[in-house]
């Protein structure tokens, strides 16, 4: 059995197509009103489902993808929305997020590496002041094919969850619910 793994240098783009059978299980499970920013939005995988649901999207990247407004840095972004929903690059996962609750005006929802619940510098600067209202974890891992990787069977070594911050919710607790496997096609 052959596996491939993806190599590249700390500085080079962390571009990690989302899969839209991952957006699908979020807008399962959570509603939003108004307009929504996709900051990473790469090739627009994530902005395209959201779209054809009906949603207002401005989609933006730091690397030119080919999709949406590039060049764009999201950490120079003052402008506020409604919502926030992107997969962002892990390696800096905890700027974005606290960025990102910073802009929105209702919730966050973040694809992530379910390890992004560890961390001593994560829990203080952000579980403990500012938990998630919900965090979805795939039952069923999800598969990210990276460019220049082919497609195969069988689902991805790496878990992942929708990380939610919901700016209307009281709780002062994370709630942890599992993303049914049947959402997960390959």
């Amino acid at each position: 059995m052959k596996f491939e793994r993806r190599i590249a240098p700390k500085n080079a783009p962390d571009f990690f197509p989302t899969p839209s059978c991952a957006v699908e299980a979020l807008l399962a499970y959570e509603n939003f009103q108004g307009n929504i920013l996709e900051p990473a939005c790469g090739r627009g995988d994530i902005s395209r489902v959201l779209e054809q649901r009906g949603f207002s999207v401005e989609s933006s990247d730091l690397f030119d993808w080919g999709f949406g407004k590039t060049e764009c840095d999201f950490f120079n972004i003052t402008r506020s929305y409604d919502n926030i929903v992107t997969n962002p690059p892990f390696n800096k996962s905890l700027g974005f997020t606290l960025h990102a609750l910073e802009l929105a005006k209702r919730k966050v929802a973040l694809l992530l590496r379910l390890s992004f619940l560890e961390g001593v510098e994560r829990y203080r600067e952000l579980f403990i002041p500012r938990p998630p209202a919900r965090v979805y974890v795939f039952s069923k891992r999800l598969t990210f094919y990276p460019e220049k990787i082919t497609k195969g069977g069988g689902s991805g070594p790496t878990a992942y969850a929708w990380f939610v911050w919901d700016k209307a919710s009281s709780c002062t607790e994370c709630a942890v619910k599992w993303i049914a496997p049947e959402l997960v096609r390959k």
